[in-house]
């Protein structure tokens, strides 16, 4: 694998550096979204994670009626996940698989494109880095829309980090203008 070879000129190594940069921010937004994945998994309510329900009978039904709500009835306090629990486990897969696919695809696509004569990967590897960030540009951009929904509905701006979003809206930005340029 010959990603960006130290024989090449100036240019050719800039801009070998500058396409391998797109997956670079990819890879650590990538890092640091992981980490706040985890982090809310591990400290997810308690009390959001599980509901205790208590099912009845049907009324009238003799006591030794073998229907299933009477059963459930019998077999006493019942404990499910709620859809909010299940929803974030369903995301962290997604998540996972997501990001196992595209290190796979990166992976594949730097050591199977050869460079060309002046040190610059294939069009490939320019192709996915550009996707990969325009993917993370409507990703981070569409991260905001649930929380901002809910902040919403609830008039609660509790969940809400200002000095967050003051830091990560610059970031963005800069993002965007590093792999557009």
């Amino acid at each position: 694998m010959y990603l960006c070879e130290l024989g090449t000129d100036k240019r050719g190594l800039l801009l070998c550096y500058e396409s391998l940069g797109g997956i670079e921010i990819v890879g650590l937004q990538w890092f640091v979204f992981t980490i706040i994945l985890v982090l809310f998994l591990i400290y997810f309510p308690p009390h959001l994670k599980y509901v205790e329900y208590r099912a009845t009978a049907h009324p009238g039904h003799p006591k030794n009626c073998e229907c299933e709500p009477c059963e459930a009835a019998r077999a006493g306090p019942q404990v499910n996940t709620t859809p909010e629990w299940k929803l974030a486990i369903a995301l962290a897969w997604v998540v996972l698989i997501h990001l196992l696919l595209c290190l796979f695809i990166t992976v594949v696509l730097l050591y199977s494109s050869p460079s060309s004569p002046d040190g610059v990967p294939a069009d490939r590897v320019f192709v996915w880095t550009t996707f990969l960030g325009l993917c993370s540009t409507s990703l981070a951009f569409i991260q905001y829309m649930p929380q901002l929904l809910h902040t919403y509905r609830t008039k609660l701006v509790g969940a809400l980090s200002i000095p967050a979003m003051l830091i990560q809206s610059p970031g963005a930005a800069l993002m965007v203008y590093i792999i557009a340029s």
